[in-house]
């Protein structure tokens, strides 16, 4: 999913403030604390709590990406006990042949409901991660 965050004139002219490097990392911070918002969204919404692997699976990583366009992604890695749950598809999806097991969504309707309010989010994480910044920056002076 792609979406478009408004207020850009005004974030880039804080930024030109900040300095380039300082930018860099304060965008690719915020983009990570956005794709944190969403696995912990997730993570609410697993619906089998047997062992807590699918639940401890969700795990956020930075890709390879341009430095000024970061790009983080939520995905399902190894979690507890060092297993893979190769299962949530199952859950999320359903299973079909004799013995069908129905869906229980949990992944999409999590990712929508954070991109409902994806302005709202950004905007208070990116103002969070900039006072940050702003504090390290005045304490190195």
């Amino acid at each position: 999913m792609t979406f478009k965050i408004l207020g850009t004139k005004e974030t880039e002219k804080m930024l030109s403030e900040v300095g380039p490097k300082n930018a860099k990392k304060l965008i690719t911070n915020t983009n990570r604390a956005v794709a944190a918002e969403v696995q912990k969204t997730i993570k609410r919404n697993v619906p089998l709590h047997r062992t807590g692997a699918t639940k401890s699976g969700v795990k956020v990583r930075k890709r390879r990406s341009p430095p000024d366009k970061p790009v983080h992604i939520v995905y399902a890695g190894k979690g507890k006990n060092n297993v893979k749950p190769f299962w949530w598809l199952f859950i999320e999806h359903g299973t079909g042949g004799e013995n069908a097991q129905p869906a229980h969504p949990f992944v999409a309707p999590s990712a929508m409901k954070v991109f409902q309010s994806i302005d709202v989010i950004y905007s208070v994480l990116f103002l969070k991660k900039f006072r940050e910044l702003m504090l390290r920056e005045s304490k190195k002076k």
